[in-house]
Protein backbone atom coordinates (compact mmCIF):
# COMPACT_ATOMS: atom_id res chain seq x y z
CA UNK A 1 0.00 0.00 0.00
CA UNK A 2 1.09 3.53 -0.71
CA UNK A 3 1.32 6.03 2.15
CA UNK A 4 1.94 9.54 0.91
CA UNK A 5 3.23 12.48 2.93
CA UNK A 6 -0.17 14.16 3.09
CA UNK A 7 -1.76 11.09 4.69
CA UNK A 8 1.15 10.79 7.15
CA UNK A 9 0.83 14.47 8.09
CA UNK A 10 -2.92 14.07 8.51
CA UNK A 11 -2.51 11.15 10.92
CA UNK A 12 0.04 13.13 12.97
CA UNK A 13 -2.32 16.11 13.24
CA UNK A 14 -5.27 13.91 14.13
CA UNK A 15 -3.37 11.95 16.79
CA UNK A 16 -2.26 15.23 18.37
CA UNK A 17 -5.83 16.55 18.27
CA UNK A 18 -7.17 13.38 19.93
CA UNK A 19 -4.27 13.35 22.42
CA UNK A 20 -3.09 9.95 21.17
CA UNK A 21 0.56 9.02 21.17
CA UNK A 22 1.84 8.33 17.67
CA UNK A 23 3.06 4.73 17.42
CA UNK A 24 3.98 2.66 14.36
CA UNK A 25 0.90 0.43 14.72
CA UNK A 26 -1.47 3.38 15.13
CA UNK A 27 -0.03 5.13 12.10
CA UNK A 28 -0.09 1.99 9.93
CA UNK A 29 -3.62 1.03 10.99
CA UNK A 30 -5.04 4.51 10.58
CA UNK A 31 -3.47 4.89 7.13
CA UNK A 32 -4.71 1.46 6.06
CA UNK A 33 -8.29 2.20 7.10
CA UNK A 34 -8.13 5.59 5.40
CA UNK A 35 -7.02 4.03 2.12
CA UNK A 36 -9.74 1.39 1.85
CA UNK A 37 -13.26 2.34 0.90
CA UNK A 38 -15.07 -0.08 3.18
CA UNK A 39 -15.09 -1.40 6.75
CA UNK A 40 -12.58 -4.19 7.40
CA UNK A 41 -12.68 -7.15 9.77
CA UNK A 42 -9.79 -7.89 12.10
CA UNK A 43 -8.83 -10.84 9.86
CA UNK A 44 -8.78 -8.57 6.80
CA UNK A 45 -6.66 -6.02 8.66
CA UNK A 46 -4.01 -8.47 9.87
CA UNK A 47 -3.71 -10.01 6.41
CA UNK A 48 -2.52 -6.70 4.90
CA UNK A 49 1.21 -6.45 4.19
CA UNK A 50 1.50 -3.21 6.15
CA UNK A 51 0.20 -4.92 9.30
CA UNK A 52 2.26 -8.14 9.36
CA UNK A 53 4.83 -6.71 11.78
CA UNK A 54 2.22 -6.15 14.49
CA UNK A 55 0.71 -8.59 16.98
CA UNK A 56 -3.01 -9.29 16.51
CA UNK A 57 -3.77 -8.32 20.13
CA UNK A 58 -2.00 -4.99 19.66
CA UNK A 59 -4.15 -4.39 16.58
CA UNK A 60 -7.32 -5.19 18.56
CA UNK A 61 -6.27 -2.79 21.30
CA UNK A 62 -5.50 -0.10 18.74
CA UNK A 63 -8.92 -0.56 17.13
CA UNK A 64 -10.49 -0.20 20.60
CA UNK A 65 -8.44 2.95 21.27
CA UNK A 66 -9.51 4.42 17.93
CA UNK A 67 -13.15 3.68 18.70
CA UNK A 68 -12.93 5.31 22.14
CA UNK A 69 -11.28 8.35 20.55
CA UNK A 70 -14.10 8.63 18.01
CA UNK A 71 -11.90 7.79 15.02
CA UNK A 72 -13.89 4.74 13.92
CA UNK A 73 -16.99 2.74 14.56
CA UNK A 74 -17.69 -0.98 14.70
CA UNK A 75 -20.30 -2.67 12.58
CA UNK A 76 -21.45 -6.19 13.42
CA UNK A 77 -22.75 -8.27 10.57
CA UNK A 78 -25.22 -11.10 11.04
CA UNK A 79 -22.22 -13.35 10.45
CA UNK A 80 -21.02 -12.31 13.94
CA UNK A 81 -17.90 -10.62 12.61
CA UNK A 82 -17.07 -7.08 13.67
CA UNK A 83 -15.84 -4.72 10.98
CA UNK A 84 -14.22 -1.36 11.54
CA UNK A 85 -14.93 1.76 9.50
CA UNK A 86 -12.76 4.82 9.93
CA UNK A 87 -14.40 8.21 10.46
CA UNK A 88 -12.96 10.88 8.26
CA UNK A 89 -14.25 14.26 7.19
CA UNK A 90 -11.36 14.65 4.76
CA UNK A 91 -12.02 11.57 2.61
CA UNK A 92 -14.80 10.72 0.19
CA UNK A 93 -14.26 6.99 0.66
CA UNK A 94 -13.85 6.56 4.41
CA UNK A 95 -16.82 5.35 6.41
CA UNK A 96 -18.43 8.30 8.19
CA UNK A 97 -21.04 6.32 10.11
CA UNK A 98 -24.76 7.06 10.44
CA UNK A 99 -25.62 5.05 7.34
CA UNK A 100 -26.46 1.48 6.45
CA UNK A 101 -23.98 -1.18 5.40
CA UNK A 102 -24.29 -4.04 2.91
CA UNK A 103 -22.81 -7.48 3.67
CA UNK A 104 -22.44 -9.95 0.81
CA UNK A 105 -23.43 -13.46 1.92
CA UNK A 106 -21.06 -14.98 -0.62
CA UNK A 107 -17.75 -13.06 -0.45
CA UNK A 108 -18.36 -11.60 3.05
CA UNK A 109 -17.29 -8.11 1.93
CA UNK A 110 -19.04 -5.26 3.71
CA UNK A 111 -19.59 -1.95 1.95
CA UNK A 112 -20.95 1.37 3.12
CA UNK A 113 -24.25 2.73 1.85
CA UNK A 114 -23.45 6.41 2.49
CA UNK A 115 -26.41 7.73 0.50
CA UNK A 116 -28.81 5.87 2.80
CA UNK A 117 -28.67 7.53 6.24
CA UNK A 118 -30.06 5.78 9.27
CA UNK A 119 -33.37 7.08 10.58
CA UNK A 120 -33.52 9.26 13.68
CA UNK A 121 -34.51 7.05 16.58
CA UNK A 122 -35.79 8.14 19.97
CA UNK A 123 -36.64 6.06 23.01
CA UNK A 124 -38.45 8.09 25.68
CA UNK A 125 -36.42 8.27 28.88
CA UNK A 126 -33.55 6.23 27.39
CA UNK A 127 -30.07 7.08 26.19
CA UNK A 128 -29.19 5.63 22.78
CA UNK A 129 -25.49 4.89 22.34
CA UNK A 130 -25.52 3.43 18.86
CA UNK A 131 -27.58 2.17 16.00
CA UNK A 132 -26.77 0.16 12.90
CA UNK A 133 -28.38 -1.34 9.86
CA UNK A 134 -26.78 -4.19 7.94
CA UNK A 135 -28.46 -5.31 4.75
CA UNK A 136 -27.52 -8.76 3.44
CA UNK A 137 -27.58 -10.30 -0.02
CA UNK A 138 -25.28 -10.79 -3.00
CA UNK A 139 -23.01 -7.95 -4.07
CA UNK A 140 -23.01 -6.93 -7.74
CA UNK A 141 -19.93 -9.03 -8.56
CA UNK A 142 -21.17 -12.20 -6.83
CA UNK A 143 -24.62 -11.70 -8.34
CA UNK A 144 -23.10 -11.40 -11.83
CA UNK A 145 -21.05 -14.57 -11.31
CA UNK A 146 -24.09 -16.38 -9.92
CA UNK A 147 -26.26 -15.26 -12.85
CA UNK A 148 -23.68 -16.46 -15.43
CA UNK A 149 -23.44 -19.90 -13.86
CA UNK A 150 -27.21 -20.53 -14.05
Amino acid sequence: MRYDRLMFAHSNDLFNQKKLRKTPVRTALYNLLRQVDRPLSHAEIISQDCMTNFDRVTIYRTLDTFQQAGLLHKISGQDGIWRFGIHSHHSNTACKGNHGHFLCDNCQIMTCLPDQPLPRVTAPGAIIYSKQLVVRGLCALCNAINTRSE
